[in-house]
């Protein structure tokens, strides 16, 4: 049977993450609270948050999880609310600026916490110490998203909120990595067309790798001497570096943000006959994304929609569509692990690869 690491670990966060107060669950937490953020920063809340201001999807993601809206967003944001997360109502204000966003619109809206992505918004910090405390994240790992996603629900007065999300994550990337094949195919995320003979992909410690662990092989590893994108898990490989690896399928993102001109840059590469040489590309297993679906930095919406749309891709035989919730619930009964206590599923974790 396939191992399920991932289940596993999410079981622990589950029952040992301490928490950041310590108010019982029913009660809430106690404040003043005082958490950090990724970049080790303290930041101390009198009361419960209400207005968070989003510079990053995570943020996002992050809420619409846990039900809540931002009070606003930077102009950057606009698109993918629109598209993933719902109608922008008028009572959201869109902060222009994009990654220099106004301070004195901030500071006119007057929110409680402003929640950037760590690499992006340190410059901030400083300049808004008067306006609000400024929570950098950036989700790695799929734990990570997790313990982040706890603090916003901690810091906003209700801690459980986080823990359905996270359990409904968990049992349905169990039932995939329960079903699919052991075979696994290799992966390639491309993101920006060919630039000097190079590619712009995500290497085996970016975040969507990192998700694909035990479904499927993200060949690159992050080279030593890396780029500024390396922090996220992003660098240039040539074409001779990806001929050689040859992934199985490509999961590939042009320049725009809703995919319009993916069809255009694919058809324009097909004059490199490197490219022409791929085996995804003779055996047409080149599938267009969406940049912010499926680049890091983003929460469990995301995640779940990068799953349930690449699985069928990577494995139609077994995944003709997503999973359903019937067939999730399928699946962790004939693994046994709907009714397998949490304690002794994490006191042997050595026992589920066995089986």
């Amino acid at each position: 049977m396939k191992r399920f690491g991932i289940l596993i670990a999410l079981a622990l966060l589950l029952v040992s993450l301490m928490p950041l107060s310590t108010g019982s669950a029913q009660d809430g937490p106690e404040f003043p609270l005082t958490i950090e953020d990724e970049t080790g920063a303290a930041l101390t809340f009198e009361e419960p948050v209400e207005d968070i201001l989003c510079l990053s999807i995570a943020c996002l993601d992050h809420l619409y999880v846990l039900g809540l809206e931002p009070v606003g967003m930077t102009d950057l944001l606009t698109i993918p609310y629109e598209q993933h997360f719902g109608e922008l109502n008028e009572d959201i204000v869109v902060i222009e600026g994009g990654m220099q966003p106004d301070l004195e619109q901030i500071a006119a809206l007057d929110p409680d916490v402003v929640i950037g992505q760590v690499g992006f918004f340190e410059p901030l910090r400083e300049p808004l110490q008067s306006i609000a405390p400024l929570y950098l994240i950036l989700p790695r790992t799929v734990d990570n998203t997790a313990e982040q996603l706890r603090t916003i629900a901690t810091i906003t007065g209700d801690p459980d909120a986080a823990e359905p999300v996270i359990a409904a994550f968990s049992d349905r990337y169990a039932a995939y990595e329960a079903l699919a094949p052991d075979d696994t195919k290799s992966i390639l995320i491309v993101f920006g067309a060919a630039e000097d003979d190079t590619m712009f992909v995500e290497a085996d410690n970016g975040q969507t790798c990192m998700l694909f662990e035990d479904l499927a092989t993200c060949p690159f590893e992050l080279p030593e001497n890396a780029g500024p994108f390396g922090a996220f898990g992003y660098e240039y490989f040539s074409f001779e570096a990806i001929l050689e690896v040859d992934p199985d399928v490509i999961f590939f993102s042009g320049y725009d943000t809703d995919r319009t001109q993916n069809d255009e840059v694919i058809q324009a590469m097909q004059e490199n006959p490197l490219w022409m040489a791929l085996s995804a590309v003779e055996n047409d297993a080149v599938y267009s994304i969406v940049p912010w679906v499926w680049r890091g930095g983003h929460g469990f919406h995301f995640m779940t929609m990068t799953l349930d749309e690449a699985m069928p891709l990577l494995y139609p035989d077994v995944f003709p569509e997503p999973l359903t919730e019937e067939e999730i619930q399928a699946a962790l009964e004939a693994i046994g692990d709907e009714d397998e206590p949490i304690e002794e599923a994490t006191e042997e974790p050595g026992a589920a690869e066995e089986e």
